[in-house]
């Protein structure tokens, strides 16, 4: 809820001039409010700031209309594989996971195509190469954060410019853990703030 009224105040559009990174998704524009101060963000940020966009389709808060705008103002898409055939049919793609994250890229200019796969693990599509990793067995306490954790660690690979399999193989870390962990925001142990 606490989203529904964001603003973009002067403080917050001279923040977003020097960030390195803007995370956003679709269920932070279910209000036009909202959707409003999240563009004049993307606006005021720098064209080298990375534009990555967590999708979040959830209930009836998203339409086509916002997924393509969206979609056309970001760099890198991350969704997972429930999100993947909702939009695919969308824009009328067809074919296996390499070849549709391969045409959202094409289709939107994406520098990366992230895909989260709960238990199964997750794919990257970055700058052309396809990656993809199983996941690991984990006693899970609490799936709340996982995915946010799973794009902060992407933003940071991607920003970083490390290879594919790094950024995959540090991301699943991060949100693994998140998962074993109560809350959406468990302190991380130095060994895996390292490996970010």
């Amino acid at each position: 809820v606490a989203w529904d009224f964001l603003e973009a105040g002067r403080g917050v559009l001279e923040e977003a001039a020097q960030a390195d990174a803007i995370c956003f998704g679709a269920l932070g524009q279910r209000n036009p409010v909202a959707r409003a101060a999240i563009r004049a963000v993307l606006q005021a940020a720098s064209p080298k700031t990375l534009r990555l966009f967590d999708i979040n389709l959830r209930q009836r808060f998203w339409s086509r209309e916002l997924i393509e705008d969206s979609l056309g103002l970001a760099d890198v898409l991350k969704l997972n594989d429930e999100e993947l055939p909702v939009v695919a049919s969308l824009f009328g793609m067809t074919g296996d996971e390499p070849g549709l994250l391969r045409q959202l890229a094409a289709r939107f200019n994406l520098k990366a195509v992230a895909l989260t796969k709960g238990a199964a693990g997750s794919s990257l599509l970055l700058d052309g190469r396809f990656i993809t990793r199983p996941g690991s067995k984990l006693v899970v306490a609490d799936t709340v954060g996982a995915g946010d954790s799973y794009t902060a660690a992407l933003a940071l690979g991607v920003l970083a410019g490390r290879e594919p399999g790094r950024i995959v193989e540090s991301a699943q870390r991060v949100a693994g853990y998140v998962c074993t962990q109560p809350g959406a925001m468990p302190p991380m142990p130095p060994h895996l703030r390292e490996a970010l």
